[in-house]
C-alpha cells in the first residue's frame, strides 16, 4: 500500500499544475493566477510568532539517507552557522547503519556522522510534530522537509 503525506500530495498536486503551466504558457499571469488560486484558504500568520533563537541554527531534516538529503546532510554538518542538526529517520529502521551506508555509497566522510553536532532521531512523518518530542521541537530553528514517498 502506498503511503502518503496529505501535505505531500497536495504540493505534489500544485507542482505538477505549474510545471505544465509553465510549458504551456509564455504568460506569466497564468503563473500568479495558479498561486493565488491555491494560496487562497491558507491560514493566516500568527499576530505572535515563537521569536527565532540567537545564535547558530538548530536544523531538523527529514530524508537524509536519499540523493539530495545526504548533499544537504553533509552541508550542514560543515556550516559553522549550524549548532545542530536533528536527522529524522523512520523508526525501527536502523538508521544509522542506513545513513552510513548512504554516504559511504556516495564517498562523503562518514567521520561528520560522530559529530557532536549531528543527532540521529526516529520519528513518524505522519504523525503531528512528525511523533517526535516537543522539547526537542521547541529547540529547532530551520526544518527541511525533503523525505520522499515510500510504497511498502
Amino acid at each position: 500500500a502506498s503511503v502518503r503525506c496529505p501535505f505531500e500530495t497536495q504540493m505534489a498536486a500544485i507542482t505538477d499544475e505549474v510545471m505544465h503551466a509553465a510549458i504551456a504558457t509564455r504568460n506569466p499571469q497564468d503563473l500568479v493566477d495558479i498561486a493565488e488560486r491555491y494560496s487562497a484558504n491558507l491560514p493566516c500568520r500568527p499576530k505572535t510568532l515563537r521569536p527565532r533563537p540567537q545564535g547558530k541554527d538548530v536544523v531538523l531534516v527529514t530524508g537524509t539517507t536519499g540523493n539530495l538529503g545526504c548533499d544537504l546532510l553533509e552541508s550542514l554538518l560543515g556550516d559553522d552557522d549550524v549548532g545542530l542538526v536533528y536527522a529524522v529517520n523512520r523508526r525501527g529502521s536502523q538508521a544509522l547503519e542506513r545513513q552510513k551506508a548512504a554516504f559511504r555509497a556516495r564517498e562523503m566522510d562518514e567521520e561528520l556522522l560522530s559529530s557532536p553536532r549531528f543527532r540521529l532521531v526516529e520519528g513518524d512523518l505522519m504523525a503531528p510534530g512528525l511523533g517526535l518530542d516537543s522539547i526537542l521541537l521547541e529547540e529547532v530553528s530551520v526544518v527541511l522537509r525533503v523525505a520522499w514517498e515510500h510504497v511498502f
